[in-house]
This record gives structure tokens, C-alpha cells and sequence, in this order.
């Protein structure tokens, strides 16, 4: 994509490419229809629904619907007819963290329901990562694997695809999934606090979509999914990050990934994976605002938390790359970074095995 304007980019890229971008639209919005009921569109709190109402379809942060590569379910176009989809014949598509069976299968890529997913668990005393968000920490699970690897450490994740972490009022949104999905990860912790039990938290989310900072909405109905979903990280994700505080729950905390919204028609050999460079300003859209309200909610988490900022592994200072040094691409498909990019990033996360290890070392003293 060029460099310049972003805006008048996009403007004459829609006018040159019509059509192109009328089919990208019409694909996605078919992958929406083929995603379960329950990662739809706006909330509708527990209390205000009723029993001849269709159930709300979206997880308590509006969720996803608008934007398919956020969304769990089969990879993008898999449900198609009329022949096999790109991502289905092309391995490069597929390159994304497989979580165990019993959690998601590789077709979910994450869990469907609210999930406390043991990913490594041998032994209860033993230290714990919990790996909690949405599909923007999932896609850190290899890092995470590798960094505890050789270690005796768990790991447990608590992941729903556009579930921002919060610590929402229960009696307002009971059975909604991002909220369930919070609470079981509050509960969880809770208890390993109340056992003594070491314990830090990676945590990560597509912070910029949370807080309704997004270059491209396509339509007024994604915009005020946005919005809603800011109101309820504003009056929810927020006390979350108190509440880990004063609990002496270690955290370390991801900034906001790069992703490839809006993609370039012109980009070859098709969108997923990306394989065209993308304007730094669109790919990390409002950067500094995002980056500062996150470093704001650090600083409530106990001592020793930890801003992950790895942007500049990814992007220089005008674009985001396609593909990195080691020969890989960036993405995999619009929203999310690949495995193989990820998993080399596991040294961002061999502090994190070392803090917690020594910390508890130092308690059993």
C-alpha cells in the first residue's frame, strides 16, 4: 500500500477497485453468517432479556460479527461452495495456535463456550501462567509454549474470540460468554490466591477495536458495535486491572497487535495470508492513544508488571511488514499474527517464566 494520506489512499483505492472491494465485502459477511450464535453482534445484558426474545447473539463486548478474523469458527471461506476455499489449499492460511481437542479443535480455532482450558497441568502446587483474552493473546500461545518449556510451570488459558478481560456485575450479565469466560478466569485465579498458589497472568486483547479506535468500519452497525463495546472495557476492563492489584496478582500485558484492516485489493496473491506491506498509521491505527490508555492501566497491577510492547519487531517506522526476517509471513489473515511469527517471540516471555519461578522460590524460603 502507499505511503501518504491514508484516508485519500483508501478513497482511491475504493474508486479504482469497486467491484474487488464489493466481493471482499460479500465474502465476509458470508463468513459471518457461518459463525456460531453465540459470538454475534451488540450485548444485551441477562437482566433485560426475556423469555420469548431470541438470545442475545454477541458476547458482552459487542463482540465481533463485523470483523470475521476476529471471530472463532472455521478459518475464512471454509464454508464456501462450489469448490475448496484458498484457506483451505494453501497450508499458509493455517499457519495459527493450535489449542488442545478438549479446548477448541483446529477447525474452532478457540473455544466456542466459555473454557477453562488446562493446556499444561501436572501438578496443582506447581507455579502457573494463565494465558487470559481474546484471540489477540491466543495467538501468543506458541511464544507462551516455548517459554515454559523444560520448566515446571502451568499453563491455563481462558480465551473467547473478541472477549476483552473484565471483571463485569455478574447480575447484569449472567450467560453472556465474554462475561462468563471473565468470571471463570477471576474465580480461577481467586482461588490460587486464597491456596497460596504462584501465579502470573499474560494478558492480551485488540485493544484499538476495544476502545474504539478502528481505521475502517463498513458499516453504522459495526461503529456502534464498537462504541458499545468501549462502554462496557470503560465501566468494566478498567476496575479489572485494580482488582489484580490489590489482589498481588502479577500481570504482564500485551500492546495492541498490528493488523492488515483495510487490505489492499491490489495485494497478491489474495488476502489471507497478507502478503503487501501496510501503512504503520492504518495497521496500528491511533497507536499512541492506545498505547498510553494501556500503559495507564499498567500501572495499576501490582510491582513488577509488564508492558509487552513488540511492535517494532513487526513494523518499522512507516510500515508493517508482510513477511519477517526469517522468512515467514507476518499474518495469517487479516486480524491475526501467524505461529510461526509468534513463536519466535518466546524470548518476550522468558521473563515472564523467570519472575514467576522466582518468586516462588524466594516464598518458599
Amino acid at each position: 500500500m502507499p505511503l501518504g494520506d491514508p484516508a485519500t489512499t483508501v478513497r482511491r483505492d475504493r474508486t479504482r477497485h469497486l467491484p474487488r472491494l464489493l466481493v471482499s465485502t460479500v465474502l465476509m459477511a458470508l463468513v459471518v453468517t457461518l459463525v456460531p450464535a453465540t459470538s454475534g453482534a451488540a450485548p444485551v445484558p441477562a437482566a433485560d432479556r426475556t423469555a420469548d426474545r431470541t438470545p442475545a447473539r454477541g458476547p458482552a463486548t459487542g463482540g465481533t460479527a463485523y470483523l470475521p478474523g476476529d471471530l472463532p469458527g472455521e478459518p475464512a471461506g471454509s464454508g464456501q461452495r462450489g469448490g475448496a476455499s484458498r484457506e483451505e489449499v494453501d497450508p499458509r492460511s493455517l499457519d495459527y495456535p493450535r489449542m488442545p481437542q478438549r479446548c477448541a479443535t483446529f477447525r474452532q480455532k478457540v473455544p466456542l463456550t466459555p473454557t477453562t482450558c488446562k493446556i499444561r497441568w501436572t501438578n496443582e502446587k506447581r507455579p502457573t501462567v494463565v494465558l487470559w483474552g481474546d484471540s489477540h493473546a491466543w495467538q501468543f500461545l506458541p511464544a507462551v509454549r516455548k517459554a515454559i518449556q523444560g520448566k515446571k510451570v502451568n499453563l491455563v488459558a481462558f480465551i473467547f474470540g473478541g472477549c476483552v478481560p473484565a471483571k463485569p456485575d455478574m447480575r447484569i450479565w449472567r450467560g453472556q460468554p465474554c462475561a462468563e469466560t471473565s468470571a471463570r478466569a477471576i474465580k480461577f485465579l481467586d482461588g490460587l490466591a486464597k491456596r497460596d498458589r504462584d501465579v502470573r497472568v499474560v494478558m492480551g486483547a485488540y485493544w484499538g477495536a476495544n476502545l474504539d479506535q478502528v481505521y475502517y468500519y463498513r458499516n453504522e452497525g459495526e461503529k456502534k458495535t464498537h462504541a458499545d463495546r468501549r462502554q462496557y472495557v470503560l465501566r468494566y476492563t478498567v476496575p479489572l486491572f485494580t482488582w489484580l492489584g490489590k489482589r498481588d496478582i502479577r500481570t504482564d500485558v500485551l500492546a495492541m497487535s498490528p493488523v492488515v484492516v483495510p487490505p489492499n485489493p491490489d495485494c497478491q496473491p489474495g488476502p489471507t495470508p497478507y502478503d503487501c506491506p501496510i501503512d504503520r498509521r492504518i495497521s496500528l491505527y491511533k497507536e499512541a492513544y492506545v498505547d498510553q490508555w494501556v500503559r495507564q492501566r499498567v500501572r495499576d497491577l501490582p510491582a513488577g508488571a509488564r508492558y509487552l510492547d513488540y511492535q517494532s519487531q513487526l513494523c518499522d517506522a512507516a510500515v508493517c511488514r508482510p513477511h519477517q526476517a526469517w522468512g515467514v509471513y507476518t499474518w495469517f489473515d487479516h486480524y491475526h499474527l501467524s505461529q510461526t511469527t509468534t513463536e519466535r517471540m518466546a524470548g518476550m516471555f522468558a521473563p515472564t517464566v523467570t519472575k514467576l519461578l522466582s518468586r516462588a522460590k524466594n516464598r518458599r524460603r
